[in-house]
């Protein structure tokens, strides 16, 4: 296999892991502590930038009506 398809299949596999782990709030307890580190892709960096403040922020725990779970 070429190289640059291993690294978008790494890359496609990494961004999946960072999508579950913050749907289950793992990641967003520790979201600054990784940014620091620069384990947090850019595209996930700027995703987090345009969410609304109550999604974004880790210590309020708030869900925006559209995320509520029903």
């Amino acid at each position: 296999m070429d190289k640059s398809i291993i690294l978008s299949l790494v890359n496609v596999i990494v961004n999946l892991i960072f999508v579950f782990l913050w749907e289950f709030e793992l990641v967003r307890k520790y979201y600054f502590t990784l940014s620091e580190m620069g384990l947090v892709p850019l595209w996930y960096k700027y995703n987090v930038m345009h969410m609304p403040s109550s999604l974004s922020h880790p210590s309020t725990g708030a869900r925006s009506e559209n995320t509520q779970i029903k």
